[in-house]
């Protein structure tokens, strides 16, 4: 990995290893093999591992960078960063803030995949939407949507496959749809795999409605 301040390459080697780089710093740690993974025959840091080793060293500006890049690639998942954030860790209360600054209510979040398309698209630049958004006045009981852009009447639902695999939420979702549609409102559904391997497609059909009916 690049350290923000020096310019210097670091690398993580096993203890015990020696010799020296030029221009490389070499720091020796022990690291489980989760954390590890081969890319084109070079064991190195996995996303997550790299993403929090560098808000240790970074600053907020490269360290969204790095974050926006990775998010832009497919790369990022929450749950695993969520793995190596922890008391006592370097790194880790740098990322929360972070976190915390760039979506003032990710808290509100209620799945790894509604995480991971809020980021997505402040990535993106796109206006942060509200979370969770409570419409008491449709439905037979109201109803809830994953993420609202209200000025444009678009609204984006992220289907996990753990809770729509079922037929009654399936119809459920279906009914969303069609009474929000009554209402005036754009709905948009992505799946997990289109999110996670699709961001540009997502981010760019997302975009187009929104620039669209704000016109």
């Amino acid at each position: 990995m690049y350290h923000g301040g020096g310019g210097k390459i670091e690398v993580i080697v096993p203890p015990g290893r020696s010799g020296r780089v030029a221009g490389v710093l070499v720091r020796r740690r022990r690291l489980p093999p989760s954390d590890v993974v081969v890319h084109r025959g070079i064991p190195v840091t996995t996303v997550a591992r790299t993403l929090v080793d560098l808000a240790s060293v970074l600053g907020e500006r490269q360290l969204a960078g790095a974050m926006d890049e990775a998010l832009r690639r497919g790369l990022y998942d929450q749950r695993a960063i969520d793995e190596q954030l922890g008391p006592g860790r370097a790194g880790t209360t740098a990322f929360r803030a972070m976190l915390a600054a760039r979506h003032p209510d990710r808290e509100r979040s209620k799945s790894e995949l509604e995480n991971l398309g809020i980021d997505l698209f402040a990535a993106a630049g796109l206006p942060f939407p509200e979370i969770n958004a409570w419409f008491p006045g449709l439905g037979e009981q109201g109803m809830e949507v994953d993420l609202l852009w209200r000025d444009a009447g678009v609204v984006v639902e992220l289907d996990g496959w753990d809770y729509h695999r079922f037929r009654r939420q399936f119809e459920n979702d279906h009914d969303k749809t069609v009474e929000l549609q009554n209402h005036g409102f754009l709905v948009l559904r992505f799946t997990w795999r289109q999110t996670r391997e699709r961001p540009e497609w997502v981010v760019a059909t997302v975009r187009g409605h929104l620039t669209a009916r704000s016109a």
